[in-house]
Parts: structure tokens; sequence; C-alpha cells
């Protein structure tokens, strides 16, 4: 007879909260799926593009920077995070795009944004 009682106890563990880096690539991944169905202007979307990509490669260069130029590239991944913000404000309001995705990355970037301000003081 096999014994299907439960083990001994229960551990329960706290979501790993994301960094700022795999917030970014959700973004990213976010903009694809936004750009794959845009009904925007071509500007607009290789707008999106870049800043986003440009978020994440920001960020990505902090592990190797120096104190004081990580917080340069803490201040223009955060420059981005608003800049893509604003480009997906622009999408939302031509309704270019579905507003379930939208929200989800207007999300993500305004999350980004708070995330990295203390980080971008000095």
């Amino acid at each position: 007879m096999d014994d299907v009682s439960p083990p001994p106890f229960v551990v329960f563990r706290a979501p790993k909260k994301l960094t700022p880096y795999d917030q970014a690539l959700a973004l990213v991944a976010l903009v694809h799926e936004i750009l794959a169905v845009a009904t925007s202007r071509f500007h607009l979307k290789d707008r999106l593009d870049r800043t986003s990509t440009t978020l994440v490669m920001a960020l990505g260069k902090v592990e190797a920077s120096t104190p004081s130029r990580a917080w340069r590239e803490y201040r223009q991944a955060q420059d981005a995070a608003r800049e893509a913000r604003s480009v997906l404000d622009i999408l939302a309001a031509q309704k270019a795009a579905a507003a379930d995705l939208l929200t989800r990355a207007r999300t993500i970037a305004d999350e980004l944004v708070v995330s990295l301000d203390p980080r971008t003081r000095g």
C-alpha cells in the first residue's frame, strides 16, 4: 500500500521579484507582439522598437560599469522607459493595437521608471 499523505511540512516561497533587466526583457517581448499587429506609421513603430531595445542594452551594461558610469546607464534606461511609455500612449490614443497588450506594456514601463528612480540619484 502506497503512502499518499502529504509531506510533513509545506514550504511557502515568495515569488521572485524581477530585476529591472528582466522587466525590460518582458517589455521588449510585449513590444514585439504590439509591433506585429500595430496599424500605426512606421516611424512610431520604429521608435518604440529602438527605445525598448535601448532600455535593455543600457541595463545590460550596468553590471560591467563603474559606479559613476552605472548611474549614467540607469539614467539612460529610465529615459528610454519614459520614451517607450510615451509612444505606447500615442499608440493607445490611435487605437493602433490591442488595448490589453498596450496596457500591459505601459504598466511595465511605468514600473521600470519608478524602480530605476532611486538608482539614478547619484
